[in-house]
């Protein structure tokens, strides 16, 4: 059954990054983000929407979103790895032991990226960094005892985005910081399709998104 459960597992996983209807949970999303982050004449660009404070939050989100939503970071490609490690043992398949490393070298690529929104240079970003992982480590590890440290770390956390009017880079270097982020958002949208290119493949058979459709 597992056997069985696992290959449709990693299609509908490749089929949601591929094709997903919501395009913001997909990788087209990506892209968008990429043309977004450096965009002066878009309303939506970050350059309009997001200024002072408003961009450190910004920036503050993508590096918690990425390194503190699992316990290794990068995103939850590293746990991914490791449910492609545990297939490629149950189906004798070494071509998910090889996915398995891609998906360990994509999570180290997020975790670059979370780390070039926060700049250790600038000593309010180290700072975001430390309690961000501090709050992420002590949740992870107690729970609920370690409430009062964790309510600690917000409070810190608050205190960094109310004192920060002005954001902590000239407008040259802050140019400079989102184009170096778009260009690794690209990266990892190349990256991030080959890889989802290769688990579909892996799978072969009909794509369930049609198998889905045929049902109804």
């Amino acid at each position: 059954m597992l056997e069985q459960a696992i290959p449709v597992a990693i299609r509908l996983t490749a089929q949601g990054l591929l094709a997903s209807k919501i395009k913001t949970f997909s990788l087209a999303g990506l892209e968008t983000w990429a043309k977004m982050i450096v965009n002066r004449g878009n309303k939506d660009g970050w350059l309009k929407v997001f200024q002072g404070r408003l961009l450190y939050q910004a920036l503050r989100d993508v590096y918690a979103s990425v390194e503190t939503s699992g316990a290794d970071g990068g995103l939850l490609r590293g746990l991914y790895a490791d449910f492609l490690d545990e297939g490629a043992t149950l189906l004798a398949d070494p071509r998910l032991a090889e996915l398995a490393l891609t998906y360990r070298a994509l999570a180290g690529q997020w975790s670059a990226l979370a780390e070039a929104c926060l700049p250790h240079r600038v000593p309010a970003f180290k700072q975001t960094r430390d309690l961000l992982r501090e709050r992420a480590q002590r949740f992870a590890e107690e729970g609920e005892k370690e409430a009062k440290a964790i309510t600690s770390a917000v409070l810190k956390l608050q205190a960094i985005q109310n004192d920060m009017t002005e954001f902590p880079l000239s407008a040259a270097e802050t140019e400079a910081l989102l184009t170096e982020l778009r260009d690794r958002i690209l990266d990892l949208h190349a990256a991030e399709t080959t890889a989802a290119q290769r688990l579909d493949a892996a799978c072969p058979g009909e794509p369930v998104l049609q198998e889905s459709r045929r049902a109804r």
